[in-house]
């Protein structure tokens, strides 16, 4: 059979080790330092040679509007506001000498907080070549038997290089559906062939044909306008991630015309594509969405949908009972009102692409029952912005 039963999938996985959360926090101290190569070191601060003294305190037009005359001039202190009485000179003295160990401090205190700064982004950087060469060496030259490995699995939760993410995301995601490049391209070709012939046709198949391919169309504009920059960070030259994007989804969309295209596939395969070459994307792309979970979505299954729906809402409602009380009950929103776009788009909605890329380097190995509990992680941390009225709930986590 092309893909197991969703039961059967939930059984085969082993118990989490960790906690969503404890990644989420790792990520979120290691952030800084996994854009490394994009963000150069801070320089650190030079020491001052000087300090530059607070100006003489001249009138204030609303307390002291009239003139200063020469006598008030020639007792105007830095330190004191005019319109006091003028201080004594040794006391502006002591005063100034204050004021200027009080800067040297502070400087002092803003060149340490650089210099930790380098030698944290220094640190981090060493620590992403040793995983690299981890992964390297001792990952994928044996890669079956490594992650069958307790260590290899620390390694996936701590998150994956990027140097080496696309890779790892490729052997761990398999290719149980044999696609290959060739697939590919006459996938592509076969798309493309198609949409020229709809022009003149009218059925309603071909109006179900025209209405996916404008969907596609829709989505490749829209998300290649909020990748535009990641994009260009990640090597594409400008319109080259829109472009690889739309012929993903046009291969995609032909090679499985029997489950269809649901919008949210089109953030899995842009996620895909800024970590791998649009041949892996799309190999990868077949495979993850032949899984139980993303199958449910793509062939709406009803029964397997509402499982999943209520495995996932229980799990919330255990942990953040508050908030599974306002979304089910005050508001009373049906489950896939709130889980759908999240989990049918496998946690590429409403978060970061670094974020993304952290859930998928475990999503990748766990899989359906990982995704159910990051789904759940991700509603708690958003905890905060979810008890508003509808609107505002749909806005967070819906497909708005």
């Amino acid at each position: 059979p092309r893909s197991k039963s969703w039961s059967d999938a939930m059984s085969e996985l082993g118990q989490d080790a960790k906690e969503l959360t404890e990644a989420l926090e790792e990520f979120s101290l290691s952030q800084e330092g996994e854009g490394h190569t994009n963000k150069p070191l801070p320089p650190p601060a030079p020491r001052p040679h000087t300090i530059t003294l607070p100006p003489l305190q001249g009138p204030s037009p609303i307390i002291d509007p009239l003139p200063i005359s020469k006598e008030k001039a020639s007792v105007l202190s830095r330190t004191r506001p005019s319109w006091l009485p003028p201080k004594n000179p040794s006391e502006e003295k002591r005063h100034l000498r204050e004021y200027k160990r009080m800067m040297a401090a502070a400087a002092e205190t803003e060149r340490r907080k650089r210099a930790r700064a380098v030698a944290a982004a220094e640190a981090e950087e060493r620590r992403l070549e040793e995983l690299t060469h981890l992964w390297h060496s001792r990952v994928l030259p044996n890669f079956a038997e490594a992650r069958a490995r307790e260590g290899t699995r620390e390694m996936w939760w701590r998150g994956i290089p990027r140097q080496v993410r696309g890779t790892v995301w490729a052997r761990a995601i398999g290719n149980g559906m044999c696609v290959s490049e060739s697939t590919f391209a006459v996938a592509l070709n076969s798309a493309r062939q198609l949409e020229q012939s709809l022009v003149n046709a009218n059925s309603v198949q071909t109006d179900r044909d025209r209405a996916v391919f404008g969907l596609i169309r829709r989505d490749v504009a829209a998300l290649s306008a909020e990748y535009e920059d990641i994009s260009l960070s990640r090597g594409y030259e400008p319109g080259a991630f829109g472009k690889r994007l739309g012929e993903v989804l046009y291969a995609y969309a032909w090679y499985r015309r029997d489950v269809g295209y649901i919008h949210g596939i089109h953030g899995i395969a842009g996620l895909l594509l800024l970590n791998m070459n649009k041949i892996d994307a799309f190999i990868a792309l077949a495979n993850i969405l032949n899984t139980p979970l993303p199958l449910a979505f793509l062939t709406n299954d009803a029964v397997a949908l509402a499982k999943i729906y209520h495995e996932t809402a229980e799990l919330l409602r255990y942990k953040y009972g508050r908030l599974h009380t306002h979304l089910t009950k005050t508001l009373g929103l049906q489950n896939e009102a709130w889980l759908e776009p999240l989990m049918s788009s496998c946690l590429t909605r409403r978060l970061p692409v670094e974020v993304q890329e952290r859930l998928w380097d475990v999503l990748v190995f766990e899989g359906g029952a990982f995704l159910v509990r990051a789904t759940v992680g991700v509603v708690g941390m958003l905890e905060g912005r979810l008890y508003g009225g509808r609107e505002e709930v749909e806005g967070g986590l819906g497909w708005g």
